[in-house]
């Protein structure tokens, strides 16, 4: 992810990378790694599809369990992964330059 150019405020994590499998939504918020900050060049993310990498339920933010996570990952009907990193603020107006680059589903 690169983001040469942000105006506004950084926007909450959570939801940077979603999994759907009908009306069921997961999603990863990215902890760990840092934000696209304004020029630092590219920066690489790395997203294990496990229960136990940070995957939460949407809306509620409750935990995943192996049976709900391997559901989904059986049936993945959407896989989103949100490249804005701002928000409208005082500080600016949320418009951002986001690229993603390289992206690909690796098996261990």
């Amino acid at each position: 992810l690169s983001s040469p150019s942000q105006h506004g405020t950084s926007r909450d994590t959570r939801g940077a990378v979603l999994l759907r499998s009908g009306d069921v939504e997961l999603s990863n918020s990215l902890l760990g790694f840092p934000t696209a900050a304004q020029g630092a060049g590219w920066r690489g993310f790395s997203v294990v599809l496990s229960e136990d990498f940070g995957w939460i339920h949407e809306p509620s933010g409750e935990q995943v369990t192996l049976a709900e996570f391997r559901a989904v990952l059986s049936n993945v009907t959407a896989l989103q992964i949100r490249g804005d990193q701002t928000v409208y603020s005082a500080e600016g107006s949320g418009q951002e330059t986001a690229y993603l680059n390289d992206i690909a589903l690796l098996r261990p």
